[in-house]
């Protein structure tokens, strides 16, 4: 079962804002954790399984294709594993960093969780506007066959 992501941003702002201190009590620290734990783990889980799955099925079609377009499907291929992979480390690290220094009041996992949301926001307007330059070059290669 994969809980999505606004539900465990919403329990995770809910928990901070209810804090009456930066500074967190045991019992406090044991909730925030699983909360915290289950979100980035869930976040790096879905880039990896999104990741995985469009990997998948393009190299399915690659072998079933002209020269032209599996050269085409094995650069969308590389586009896919490489944002997804960004995402998915940026994900583990505000994980590590949630765990090694949380108890002691710093906010670094705050400001990498930040940077997570615009990653994974620029992974995706990566690949939406990468479609004309891969279609104007999938046409080229068409053109010259």
């Amino acid at each position: 079962m994969v809980i999505p992501r606004p539900f465990l941003d919403v329990g995770y702002i809910a928990e901070w804002y209810t804090a009456p201190s930066l500074e967190i009590a045991p019992r406090q620290f044991r909730l925030e954790a699983w909360l915290v734990a289950l979100a980035s783990s869930s976040y790096a889980f879905t880039d990896l399984l999104i990741a995985v799955t469009m990997c998948y099925f393009l190299y399915k079609q690659r072998q079933q294709g002209f020269h032209a377009s599996k050269s085409l499907i094995n650069l969308i291929i590389r586009y896919t594993i490489s944002t997804g992979l960004v995402s998915s480390v940026v994900a583990c690290v505000y994980l590590s960093l949630y765990v090694i220094y949380a108890k002691s009041g710093s906010m670094l996992n705050v400001g990498v969780y930040i940077v997570h949301a615009q990653v994974y926001l620029n992974s995706m307007l990566t690949s939406l506007n990468s479609r004309r330059a891969l279609r104007a070059r999938l046409e080229h290669a068409l053109a010259q066959a």
